[in-house]
């Protein structure tokens, strides 16, 4: 018979933990505008790429590479135009040093107004003369 009470008292017990009211409050999370969301590179330190087009139609590049334990650095940049609806090649840019920084800007280029022009830059990274990281980055995409 104690026992029977015992066992009874422990389930209510236990059914007055789960049945209990709790409080549930939901907390939005906004990122900290101190920091900076980017990728984790092996090799590259920094990799910035800037692109914009003004009034006259000259578009305006300027890629940064910085990177370590390693002794050359390319960047390679294509302007891109969308035609029918594809996107095609319409210029090239490119810069090896044999060093741990690499820029490459450009502005003696011209486009047409009405179009839609986008900046492809890539970034590479070789030790030992063999390729030891690579990035890609698009720009967004400009209307003239």
């Amino acid at each position: 018979m104690k026992k029977t009470r015992r066992i009874i008292a422990l389930f209510l017990v236990l059914m007055a933990f789960t049945l209990a009211p709790m409080k549930a409050e939901a907390q939005v999370l906004m990122p900290d505008p101190e920091i900076i969301i980017q990728p984790m590179y092996t090799n590259i330190n920094n990799f910035i790429s800037s692109f914009d087009i003004d009034d006259d139609g000259r578009v305006y590049i300027y890629i940064i590479v910085s990177a370590r334990n390693c002794d050359k650095v390319r960047i390679t940049a294509y302007v891109d135009k969308y035609i029918d609806g594809v996107w095609t090649q319409i210029g090239v840019w490119s810069r090896l040093e044999e060093d741990t920084f690499c820029s490459l800007s450009a502005s003696q280029f011209f486009v047409s107004s009405d179009e839609q022009y986008r900046l492809r830059s890539y970034a590479y990274v070789y030790s030992g003369g063999k390729l030891v990281e690579s990035d890609m980055m698009t720009s967004r995409i400009i209307s003239t």
